[in-house]
């Protein structure tokens, strides 16, 4: 079965919480409906790596590493990736 929609987390003001919600996200969701983006545009490198442990099983999860810019202009960027609802 293809994604029927693709998640994507984008920071916000605080970092704190991110690998908590995609556990959770995972925990409630089944995996075959959905692709997890997740953007990172300057996290903190702990808590990438963190990130990319917990996607290193997952086939539907991917950390994209678009560099320092504001949330907007990194989804805008990644909106001609998706080829699903987000």
């Amino acid at each position: 079965m293809a994604a029927k929609v693709t998640i994507v987390i984008s920071p916000r003001d605080r970092y704190s919480g991110l690998e908590q919600c995609i556990e959770e996200i995972y925990r409630v969701t089944d995996p075959a409906l959905f692709q997890l983006v997740v953007l990172d545009l300057g996290y903190p490198r702990k808590i990438i790596k963190n990130v990319e442990a917990i996607l290193s099983n997952k086939s539907n999860g991917e950390v994209l590493r678009l560099g320092r810019m504001i949330p907007m202009d990194g989804m805008r960027r990644v909106r001609g990736r998706i080829d699903t609802p987000f």
